[in-house]
């Protein structure tokens, strides 16, 4: 602050130290990254059939794509991230209750596990909501050079899954409603 021109603002300079100090904290705090990430993602079959083999409702295996997309985007390297349960209605379509439940769901059968619930942030005045929880995904996987999916943004479940699948091969995979619901 002691570099600008002090005609390009009219805030007080110590109420500038406060808002730079409490931008420094909060981006620390919740592990924003400040980087624009344009990784290119993939997506192999041993996940696939790990998200359809561990995940016995659809609900969970969407839920569990977009987890998994957004931790080969976002996670740290010991596997852990954060994904807002708005983000996850946003990436599924289910609605933020049925993530709740069914992200509580998928912690009980070991397919995430939750490093860290209910954070609450550190310092700060006003209405305190608590930080985003933490989780890492449990799957433990081989690359397969001819087995892998580069995806973007435009790839969702049913596609991953009709690139690696043909149809015959998922109607014996999934519950007859699930495969209506997710292939058809």
């Amino acid at each position: 602050m002691d570099t600008q021109n002090p005609e390009s603002y009219t805030t007080k300079l110590s109420e500038c130290y406060k808002d730079i100090d409490f931008i420094v904290r909060d981006v620390y705090e919740k592990n924003y990254n400040l980087g624009i990430s344009n990784k290119e993602l993939t997506v192999t079959l041993i996940e696939l059939k790990w998200i359809i083999d561990k995940c016995p409702e659809k609900n969970q295996k969407l839920i569990t794509y977009a987890l998994l997309k957004h931790s080969k985007r976002h996670a740290n390297m010991q596997g852990v991230f954060y994904m807002p349960f708005s983000m996850i209605e946003s990436a599924t379509g289910v609605a933020e209750k049925t993530a709740r439940n069914q992200v509580n769901k998928l912690i009980d059968l070991g397919v995430i596990e939750a490093v860290a619930r209910n954070r609450k942030p550190v310092g700060g005045q006003g209405l305190q909501r608590n930080l985003p929880n933490l989780y890492r995904l449990n799957i433990v996987a081989t690359v397969e050079e001819s087995n892998v999916l580069t995806i973007n943004e435009s790839h969702d479940f049913k596609s991953c899954m009709l690139y690696f699948f043909d149809r015959k091969e998922l109607r014996n995979m999934l519950p007859r409603r699930q495969y209506e619901s997710l292939v058809v």
